[in-house]
């Protein structure tokens, strides 16, 4: 399988995770000598798990499933505060990624980054640990 690079993101060692969204044509080229048709498929983008997700290559149809998606898994490798990049712009886009969060129950707490991490165009959010429930004060025992 080929890499495809996806700007924002540089590995930490935490290894790859596989993402089956669709990926934007104009992130890609094609290999020399070749044309991409629209009826190409594309391959999954592998994005490392980083505590950071910039969503300026993502499409906002795409925010439902990736958000979520990227929380658990950053959630099942310990990290529980993460930076979810959602830039400035007219805050659509920062509107929707908040109320995705507040309708998650691993998220514990979720709050602008200040100036140095990004200010109104990015998001910190702090998940609850992979063995805590929403209610208790502690990990679950699983009794």
């Amino acid at each position: 399988m080929t890499d495809i690079p996806v700007p924002g993101y540089r590995p930490t060692g935490l290894g790859p995770a596989r993402f089956d969204f669709a990926v934007r044509r104009d992130l890609v080229e094609p290999a020399a000598g070749t044309r991409m048709s629209d009826s190409d498929e594309l391959p999954p983008v592998e994005l490392p798990i980083t505590g950071e997700l910039d969503l300026h290559s993502f499409r906002p149809n795409e925010l439902g499933e990736l958000v979520p998606h990227y929380l658990r898994l950053c959630q099942e490798r310990g990290l529980l505060e993460v930076r979810v990049v959602h830039g400035k712009g007219t805050g659509q886009v920062r509107a929707s990624v908040h109320a995705i969060l507040g309708r998650m129950p691993q998220v514990t707490s979720f709050s602008l980054a200040t100036a140095p991490f990004g200010g109104h165009g990015a998001t910190i959010v702090r998940l609850r640990p992979l063995n805590t429930s929403p209610g208790s004060m502690g990990p679950s025992t699983g009794n």
